[in-house]
């Protein structure tokens, strides 16, 4: 069975940094021996096969004596795979002590010893830097949140072969803006947004539902000046209020862009509300009905809600479902790691900003 996962926007910060590689390795490794393994597949020792080796006969040699409980040891011959199952990560903070009394015993040389003892100290280093290693030895405090640093996982990768919406953009960019454009946007903005315009029909609308109105509004334009070839001087907001430009790049999305008409409703609100705009002063109907430009691309969304509402939806296909879906065991193990991310400090200074707890406890909707 799966769960929604509820932590969108903590996603949209760390995905790439945390989120992914708890799905890697979300297990608590119960054993020395299944750390070693998620150790055996690190960048690190992939680029340093001689690392891994070196570090089993640190362990055989001069760790693993140390553990009197082990099954084999009243045998006299340790075997090291079933050694390392048998110590805990817990345990396994006495490696140093137990190393460098081995050490002392052998008479080891200290040029070799040094190599050995490099790979073991290389090892406790990587293990105390990931997720699950506080919980795992039993030295979780609460007073510090886990380190976030690189984690060597590339989401760019990851996607690779799949749909990528910010592939070639098209909007035009507030740099390029001509100052005429400009202050038709700004114009168009106090027309959603001021608390009274004579003769305009509709209430006021917040901030947030106007951002995205300009947004759209650059994308036509983008479209116009990129694709059409529009020279930028002769680029009007109201020309996305137009109905056949407004129809050749709804059509250009769906089929080039491969959009939905969901998308399409988007820019044809944001048309409608263009229209009401350039001519909101000489309507004299409730809803602006004696304006035809209005009630064409009321039509227009009309007709594309039928066709919305008829066109599969994509968030429900098993591959967005795979991918937007965890299992509850996922999912417990992501708030698990999110609530650690609570502490008060990443280091000996109190975390303020982005960073502080209360912006993590937004995210897991904490009372």
């Amino acid at each position: 069975m799966h769960y929604r996962s509820d932590f969108r926007a903590s996603y949209n910060r760390i995905s790439t940094t945390i989120f992914i590689p708890i799905m890697m390795h979300s297990k608590v490794p119960s054993s020395l021996l299944e750390a070693l393994e998620f150790f055996k597949e690190t960048e690190q020792v992939k680029a340093n096969p001689k690392l891994f080796g070196n570090l089993k006969t640190a362990l055989r040699r001069y760790v693993i004596s140390g553990y009197k409980h082990l099954s084999d040891y009243q045998v006299g011959t340790l075997n090291l795979c079933r050694s390392l199952m048998e110590i805990s990560i817990k345990q396994f903070r006495e490696a140093e002590t137990h190393f460098n009394a081995s050490a002392i015993a052998i008479g080891t040389h200290p040029g070799t010893l040094a190599n050995y003892r490099s790979a073991l100290n290389r090892f406790i280093k990587w293990m105390q830097e990931q997720d699950w290693y506080h919980e795992a030895a039993g030295t979780y405090d609460g007073k510090y949140a886990p380190r976030m640093g690189k984690l060597g996982f590339d989401l760019t990768k990851q996607r690779k072969g799949r749909r990528q919406y910010s592939a070639k953009p098209y909007a035009l960019k507030e740099s390029d803006l001509a100052p005429g454009l400009v202050t038709q946007l700004d114009k168009f903005y106090r027309f959603l947004t001021a608390a009274e315009i004579p003769k305009r029909q509709d209430p006021p609308v917040r901030d947030s539902t106007a951002k995205p109105y300009r947004y759209h509004i650059l994308c036509f334009l983008g479209w116009l000046h990129h694709v059409e070839e529009w020279p930028p001087n002769e680029l009007k907001i109201e020309l996305i209020a137009d109905r056949e430009w407004l129809d050749e790049f709804i059509a250009w999305g769906i089929n080039d862009r491969g959009n939905s008409y969901g998308w399409a409703i988007l820019f044809g609100a944001t048309a409608l509300n263009v229209a009401k705009w350039q001519h909101y002063r000489r309507s004299q109907v409730t809803k602006y009905k004696d304006i035809k430009e209005v009630e064409a691309i009321r039509a227009l969304l009309n007709e594309l809600s039928q066709k919305h509402r008829k066109e599969p939806r994509r968030t429900t296909s098993k591959e967005a479902l795979e991918e937007k879906l965890i299992t509850l065991e996922q999912c417990i193990e992501v708030t698990r790691y999110l609530r650690r991310c609570c502490a008060p400090r990443r280091s000996r200074f109190e975390r303020t900003g982005n960073s502080s707890p209360l912006q993590v406890q937004n995210v897991l909707k904490q009372p």
